[in-house]
């Protein structure tokens, strides 16, 4: 079941209602409509109010057009997603929007943070008859690279603890591995969903759509997500090096089991010759009735031993 809200100004501040169906709702009633859920059983209700073209598929997941223009009225309608937290660590939640001259709607399945920090911002202000809708619409914007923002900071807090651990500890390198496949994931989503909202960006400036008086917000959400993308190439380059580092350490590892069991090896290979010398049993060998010749077997083992243990001393590779 989609959860409704309704936006609209009261005077001079902003009012917001929950709405339990779009029955009965006419247009200009609200400025903004927020759903959270799939919209399926409303989507009929919405292309009426909005006085949509009949070629637009609301649900998501159809293919996508940009702009639409019907009885001359400009719609604006994209199709994206938002990547959230998740029991993995996040989640990708389409996201929609319909902006049609003075009302907007917007619609995500699951996860309303952005929604509530839009609401605020566009509380903070005083309404303007005729710029509403748009203004609405940037502070989602706006919202949604903020909450890109504050999870590119995990992620590169994150990418700080992995190194802590890599210089610090030993680390477990089957859970390192995999935390860094999480982020290279996390990252990838995320610079698909900012890369496709600098496309819509390009797409509004390119059309005009919006008021000249937004034009410099516009500005400054292209910038931002030129910065975000900058910075998640940082973070991808810095998990890059973090992951050659990791697996050189492994190798590092595996190298030094290998020279141990060569050394071992090495070490105990002379001492195997001179018992498999003296086990065969010839009866013309003359130690076999020396009175001390096990104790000497046993010396030229222990000799034979130590002598490779001594060369490699001598070589500095112990």
């Amino acid at each position: 079941m989609a959860m409704l809200r309704g936006c609209q100004a009261d005077g001079n501040e902003w009012s917001v209602d929950e709405l339990e169906s779009l029955e009965g709702l006419h247009r200009g009633r609200y400025t903004w409509l927020a759903c959270v859920g799939q919209p399926d059983e409303i989507s009929e209700k919405i292309s009426e109010l909005l006085d949509l073209p009949d070629d637009l598929d609301l649900h998501i997941g159809a293919p996508t057009k940009r702009i639409y223009l019907k009885n001359h009225r400009q719609t604006l309608f994209v199709r994206s997603f938002v990547v959230t937290d998740g029991e993995r660590g996040y989640e990708v939640s389409p996201w929609c929007f319909v902006l049609s001259d003075d009302l907007l709607l917007t619609w995500q399945d699951g996860g309303d943070e952005q929604v509530q920090e839009a609401f605020l911002r566009l509380q903070a202000v005083e309404p303007t008859p005729g710029l509403d809708a748009q203004r609405a619409l940037i502070f989602c914007l706006e919202s949604r690279l903020g909450l890109a923002w504050d999870q590119i900071e995990e992620d590169q807090q994150a990418v700080y603890v992995i190194s802590d651990v890599m210089v610090n500890s030993d680390p477990d390198s089957t859970k390192m591995l995999a935390e860094m496949v999480r982020l290279f994931d996390r990252l990838m989503f995320l610079r698909e969903s900012i890369t496709e909202m600098q496309r819509l960006i390009y797409t509004i400036m390119k059309a005009s759509f919006l008021r000249s008086e937004l034009a410099p917000r516009i500005s400054i959400i292209s910038e931002q997500c030129l910065s975000l993308l900058s910075h998640m190439d940082y973070l991808n380059q810095a998990l890059r090096y973090q992951q050659d580092t990791l697996r050189g350490l492994q190798n590092e590892n595996q190298a030094r089991i290998l020279k141990i069991f060569t050394i071992l090896s090495l070490v105990l290979m002379p001492p195997t010759v001179v018992a498999g010398i003296y086990g065969m049993n010839f009866e013309a060998m003359p130690e076999l009735k020396f009175p001390y010749g096990y104790p000497a077997a046993l010396g030229l083992m222990v000799v034979s031993a130590i002598m490779p243990l001594l060369w490699f001393r001598m070589r500095q590779w112990l």
